[in-house]
């Protein structure tokens, strides 16, 4: 389905949604972007950005008082971090 441009999206305003009694979503999603979220528990920052334990313990307090629209998502490139920071924008105001 990815010629036809389809796309599976997952929002949650917790990250303890995903993981469920009898199965963990978080070991099924690709790309993750964590927003502003209340989570007091590293593990699921470190399951959802895939990050060392250390580093998803610093980004807990950070995600508390994240501004719109910034977020924190997974490193796709060897920058020499864990994470990377960045402001998402809606897809339509980015082609204007």
């Amino acid at each position: 389905m990815r010629s036809k441009g389809l796309a599976v999206v997952l929002l949650s305003q917790s990250p303890d949604d995903f993981e469920q009694k009898r199965f963990d979503y978080t070991e099924l999603l690709e790309f993750v972007f964590v927003l502003k979220c209340t989570t007091n528990k590293a593990q699921h920052i470190q399951k959802l950005i895939r990050c060392r334990l250390e580093t998803a313990k610093n980004l807990v307090p950070k995600l508390a008082n994240l501004p719109y629209p910034e977020c924190y998502t997974q490193t796709r490139v060897h920058l020499g971090s864990d994470y990377t920071h960045m402001k998402a924008a809606q897809f339509h105001l980015a082609y204007r």
